[in-house]
This record gives C-alpha cells, sequence and structure tokens, in this order.
C-alpha cells in the first residue's frame, strides 16, 4: 500500500522548501567528506560498524536525499542505488555526481513501495531520511522484502524521547514528558510533516516476520547520545535534556527461519 497522495505531495514540498534554504548548499560539501559518518555531529562509522565491509555488496539507500551518504558508500566499493520522493534533492545529487562522483542510479519513488524485486539487496540503509517520513509498518516489510537472507537494515531516526518532549501545539522539545507512546503514531508537525516512530520494545516490526513465514529480521538498538535529527523541525526543537538520546540507530539482520 503507497503513501496517501496529499501526504506524498506535503512532503515534496516540505523538502523542496528545505533544499532551497538548507541542504542544496550543504551537499558537495557533505559528498567530500572523506568518511562515511552518521547524524547531525558525524559519529564515524569506523567507530560504529554499523554497516560492515560494504566493498562488492549491493546496496539500497531510502530517503537519500543529496545521496551523500551513497556517494561515500560508492567509494567504499558498494554497488548502490539511492531511492528518495523529493525531485528538488534528487537534482541536488545529480548535480554532486557530476562535480564530484562518482554515479550511482538515482531513483524518484516512495519508500512504502520500493520498485526492487525481492531479496535484491544485501543493504538496505537510511540516515533518516526513511524512517521518520514513512509509516513503519510498510517501509520497514519492504526493506525486508528486497533484502537477501542475512543482509542487513541499518537506520538512524530521531529518538522517541525527544518527540514524547514535544508539546502538542509544536515548538521544541523540552523536560517534560508530554506524550505517551500511543501519541507518536504517527506525531504531525504545524507547519507540515509528518513523524513517525517503530515501535521500540519486543514488538517492534523490526523483530517480527514480515511478509511470509521465512522472512524474519532481528534488530539491536543503538543510540548514539547528544544529536540531534536534521529535519525542519531541528532549529525550534531543543530536544532532551544533555545526556539524554536525540537519535535512535538501528542495525538489524533478516533471517530466514530455518
Amino acid at each position: 500500500m503507497s503513501t496517501p497522495r496529499d501526504q506524498l505531495d506535503g512532503h515534496r514540498a516540505v523538502w523542496a522548501e528545505v533544499n532551497a534554504q538548507f541542504t542544496d548548499a550543504a551537499a558537495e560539501g557533505m559528498w567530500r567528506r572523506p568518511a562515511i559518518t552518521w547524524g547531525l555531529f558525524a559519529h564515524p562509522e569506523a567507530s560504529l560498524a554499523a554497516l560492515g565491509d560494504v566493498a562488492g555488496r549491493d546496496v539500497l539507500e531510502l530517503g537519500c536525499g543529496t545521496a551523500y551518504l551513497s556517494g561515500w558508500l560508492a567509494r567504499a566499493g558498494a554497488r548502490v542505488v539511492a531511492l528518495d520522493l523529493s525531485p528538488a534533492q534528487l537534482a541536488t545529487a545529480r548535480r554532486c555526481q557530476r562535480t564530484i562522483g562518482p554515479a550511482f542510479g538515482l531513483v524518484e519513488a516512495d519508500g512504502a513501495v520500493l520498485p526492487v524485486r525481492d531479496a535484491a539487496v544485501d543493504i538496505v540503509v537510511s540516515e533518516y531520511g526513511v524512517a521518520p517520513w514513512c509509516d513503519p509498518d510498510r517501509w520497514l516489510a519492504e526493506a525486508a522484502r528486497v533484502l537477501r537472507p542475512d543482509g542487513r537494515l541499518v537506520f538512524l531516526t530521531s529518538s522517541v524521547l525527544a518527540a514524547m518532549c514535544v508539546p502538542a501545539e509544536g515548538g521544541v522539545a523540552g523536560d517534560r514528558l508530554l506524550r505517551g507512546p500511543a501519541d507518536l503514531r504517527p506525531v504531525a508537525w504545524p507547519g507540515g510533516g509528518v513523524e513517525h516512530h517503530p515501535r521500540t520494545a519486543s514488538g517492534s516490526p523490526c523483530c517480527t516476520p514480515t511478509g511470509s513465514p521465512s522472512r524474519r529480521s532481528t534488530s539491536s538498538p543503538h543510540r548514539p547520545a547528544r544529536t540531534t535529527t536534521p529535519t525542519t523541525r531541528s532549529s525550534r526543537r531543543r530536544g532532551p535534556p544533555a545526556g539524554r538520546p536525540r537519535t535512535s540507530g538501528w542495525p538489524a539482520v533478516r533471517r530466514s527461519s530455518r
């Protein structure tokens, strides 16, 4: 099932504005960074080891934005296809491919309906791009579908705790819980944008069978401290008190049932 048309149009409009104001100007600098990093404060992949060795691997990036992460992965030897909903950000990515390189596939599509055959890739990766913006029951099922057995899903998303500290009318996150977990599926933000969160207990879609009984994945959450999500809300949202997690990173492995 695809994301509703009005929601897709709203997301495209939000990211066209964000790209015009921020991400287009920052894209070439991000493409030129020498190594893979995660999040706004650039936690090094060399320390986190979330992706493992990507050389020779088929990788699909969801919600790639200006595709700098895919650029890093391609330089590390991966065979990459990068997917995003925003034509504006994909245009920026194409410019960076021409001026900096390398080139790889760029596809405009909804992360909830992937134009990819079953069991086609070794790694599905996303740095903020898909998890906050797509229904987890849809995009996680699609990620499981396109992953090969023992393939890896690695994604970074905004913190559940931070979202629970934002008032219902919007604004910045404070130091008090103002929402319960049931209020986070999803959170609609004033001015545009919807934020989703996968369930983080044992009932998470990451940890249950997806699709046919042979498709099963397990997850282990990793939470880098003191980072914040680079979305349209970041300028007006302080997040939880210092030392509390503001992002959540999820590495998961797709296991075939025995």
